[in-house]
C-alpha cells in the first residue's frame, strides 16, 4: 500500500465546465467598466475580452480517456431556456483564494440556476469526473493574481458600480481551462444550441 498512487494522478485530465459566452454589447460594457481600470493595478493577469463568459456550471476534471464520450454526450444535449437572463448586482467583485477575481453574478430571473439543475441531472458527477463537487456560483471571471491587500485596493474602488443587463442566451459552451504556449487560457471545445420557449 506504501507505493499506491491514487487514480486521480494516474490519468490525464481536463478541467471542465459549463458557460454562457457573453454578447458583444456585454463584452464591451465590462470591458469599458472593469477590464480597463483593472490595468492600474499589478501583477493581475486579465483575461481576455473575447474569452469572457459566465460560468454556470463547474464540471471538474474530466479522465482523457473519457473525454470524447462527455463530448458527445454534450453534442447531443437539447436545452431550452423560459427567460431572459438579467444580470446585476452590487459589491460586484470576490476572489476565489489566490487565483481569480471574478465579478459576482445575480441570478435575477433564476434562469441561469435552471441551466445548472439541467446540467447537474444529465451529468452526475461521478460519471465522468474526479469533480470536487464545487456549489453553484454564476460569476464572469476578470483576472488572476488577485492578493488580499490588491483585492482590498480594487474592492474600493468598484464598490459603488451597480448594474443590470438583460439578453436571451443563444448558445452554452463547453469550456476548458487549460494551458496554451505557457499561458492559462479559457479555450470553449464545443457548443449547442439553448432554444427559447417564454412561458
Amino acid at each position: 500500500m506504501g507505493n499506491f498512487i491514487p487514480p486521480y494522478f494516474i490519468f490525464s485530465m481536463r478541467r471542465i465546465f459549463f458557460a454562457i459566452r457573453l454578447l458583444s454589447f456585454l463584452i464591451q460594457e465590462i470591458e469599458m467598466q472593469f477590464i480597463r481600470p483593472l490595468r492600474a493595478f499589478p501583477f493581475l493577469k486579465l483575461v481576455e475580452p473575447e474569452t469572457l463568459h459566465i460560468t454556470t456550471h463547474f464540471v471538474g476534471d474530466v479522465i482523457e480517456e473519457q473525454y470524447q464520450s462527455f463530448l458527445d454526450d454534450f453534442l447531443h444535449m437539447d436545452f431550452s431556456v423560459a427567460q431572459k437572463i438579467i444580470l446585476g448586482g452590487k459589491k460586484n467583485l470576490g476572489r476565489f483564494g489566490q487565483r481569480t477575481l471574478f465579478l459576482h453574478v445575480e441570478d435575477l430571473s433564476s434562469c441561469l440556476s435552471q441551466l445548472h439543475e439541467t446540467c447537474h441531472a444529465f451529468f452526475p458527477q461521478n460519471d465522468y469526473t474526479y469533480a470536487r463537487n464545487a456549489q453553484y456560483y454564476p460569476h464572469i471571471t476578470l483576472a488572476r493574481n488577485p492578493s488580499a491587500q490588491l483585492l482590498t485596493s480594487i474592492e474600493k474602488k468598484f464598490n459603488q458600480i451597480t448594474w443590470e443587463k438583460h439578453f436571451i442566451p443563444a448558445s452554452l459552451s463547453l469550456m476548458e481551462n487549460t494551458h496554451l504556449q505557457g499561458k492559462k487560457k479559457y479555450v470553449e471545445r464545443a457548443r449547442v444550441k439553448l432554444s427559447y420557449n417564454p412561458i
